[in-house]
């Protein structure tokens, strides 16, 4: 209740970049950010020098003094911020041996409890005000200069004037924890390491160092990070295949959940971030040799419910690729499964996946699979006649997109689709689609248009 309360106020005021527990922001929002700006340094032909920084104790080092002053800076209700305080305060622990022997009871004096919907919030509130700086704040700092000595004189400033204020306000920076690296695309540089120091000990160098969860390389290839993902999601896979068996093993519910949960979540994290990078591409690649890998698109497009629409659509649209190179290597299983899947979910609420449907459709019919996919404008045309609106209009638009990919017209007496009906503004005239089973193979045949 109390974080409900205080929330629209306290995000308000919080910087950009501070993007940890804040609602609709998450750890993909700080990387986008630091790895933009990066990219925007090497536009300029610059080179960019980030250190990653890492508090002794963060939670547990939050001096309460400290906070109930930024608190009433920030809320204006002090009796609130009373409240917020007491619950804080008289707070103590005894420490209780596997052998039963029991310290004496001691009392904290600083720290915000663990485990506690407020206590983030509250560190938030506490980091909020961080010193001007040269360089950009992202739970790292990051300065781009032209020459590797201008870089490394304004971090090593930088770096002195956020140590002072951690000490102002009792936090304690972890310097054997804390890490440097630069990001640049000079070769002949490449083993030239940054030097910063804080109270005249160098901060160790990285070659390819972690920020939340991402492994940033110094030209921003992911290589490495991605390597790591596909011995990740290789592990995991391979663990959920031995639950799966058609007579034994668990159930396809149990299974759906396990592989959202170990596999999903390890693959798409942060992919806006690396997805365009060349290493994607080629890993795409590598796990197009895996029939399930294609299957398992279709199903994130039209089976996972769970999942936002643009990570849906981001599936699809994966797949379309794949289909536009690799569909003539698809075995027969896959296909008339992406197939069957299509059409039946080409009705979607959403009109993203709707969209994205459509395309898939469209790019399936414009390899020629017109001819191996008979019932395709049949099964349109019988939408045609559902009393969902998404549907019917779906309907119609796929199967003006695909006969204009694949270059087929309809001809028989009783349903014709015209050359005025490709017409991407205007709306198909089918007549006699009140008689679909004319599109039945005993109804009308079709023919390639010359």
């Amino acid at each position: 209740m109390i974080h409900s309360r205080i929330e629209p106020v306290v995000d308000s005021q919080l910087p950009r970049e501070q993007a940890g527990f804040r609602r609709g922001r998450s750890t993909a929002d700080q990387v986008t950010l630091l790895c933009q700006d990066i990219e925007d340094s090497f536009q300029d032909n610059e080179k960019a020098g980030v250190v990653y920084l890492d508090l002794t104790a963060a939670y547990d080092t939050v001096w309460h003094r400290g906070l109930h002053l930024k608190l009433l800076r920030t809320i204006p209700d002090r009796h609130m911020v009373k409240f917020i305080m007491e619950t804080l305060s008289n707070r103590s622990f005894i420490l209780q041996t596997s052998s039963g022997q029991c310290s004496r009871l001691r009392r904290l004096k600083n720290g915000v409890p663990q485990g506690s919907v407020l206590s983030p919030m509250l560190f938030n509130v506490y980091i909020h005000d961080l010193p001007d700086t040269a360089s950009r704040k992202y739970l790292a700092i990051m300065l781009s200069r032209p020459t590797w000595k201008a870089m490394e004189e304004g971090l090593n400033e930088d770096m002195g004037t956020l140590v002072a204020y951690l000490r102002r306000w009792r936090l304690q920076l972890s310097v054997g924890k804390s890490v440097a690296a630069a990001y640049h695309l000079s070769t002949r540089e490449a083993r030239r390491e940054l030097e910063v120091r804080v109270d005249n000990k160098c901060l160790e160098v990285q070659q390819a160092p972690k920020y939340l969860g991402v492994r940033l390389d110094r030209t921003l290839s992911f290589k490495q990070h991605l390597e790591e993902v596909k011995a990740k999601v290789t592990s995991r896979v391979a663990l959920i295949r031995r639950l799966a068996g058609t007579t034994w093993g668990a159930s396809a519910k149990m299974l759906q959940i396990s592989t959202q949960a170990l596999v999903f979540s390890a693959a798409e994290y942060c992919a806006p971030v690396w997805s365009r990078s060349p290493h994607a591409r080629k890993k795409l690649e590598q796990l197009n040799q895996f029939p399930d890998f294609n299957n398992y698109l279709i199903f994130v497009l039209t089976s996972l419910k769970s999942e936002d629409e643009p990570t849906r659509s981001l599936s699809g649209l994966i797949l379309k690729n794949n289909v536009k190179a690799h569909y003539q290597n698809f075995p027969p299983t896959v296909a008339e499964f992406i197939k069957r899947e299509c059409l039946n979910n080409i009705g979607d609420p959403s009109p993203l996946i709707r969209a994205t449907i459509g395309i898939l459709i469209s790019t399936i019919a414009s390899k020629g699979e017109m001819q191996m996919w008979p019932e395709l404008l049949p099964e349109l045309c019988n939408l045609l006649n559902s009393e969902d609106d998404n549907t019917c209009e779906h309907c119609r638009s796929s199967a003006r997109i695909a006969c204009r990919c694949s270059r087929w017209r309809s001809v028989g007496d009783s349903c014709i689709i015209s050359d005025e009906s490709l017409d991407p503004w205007s709306t198909p005239q089918l007549s006699g689609v009140q008689q679909p089973s004319a599109f039945s193979p005993g109804g009308s045949m079709l023919h390639r248009q010359e």
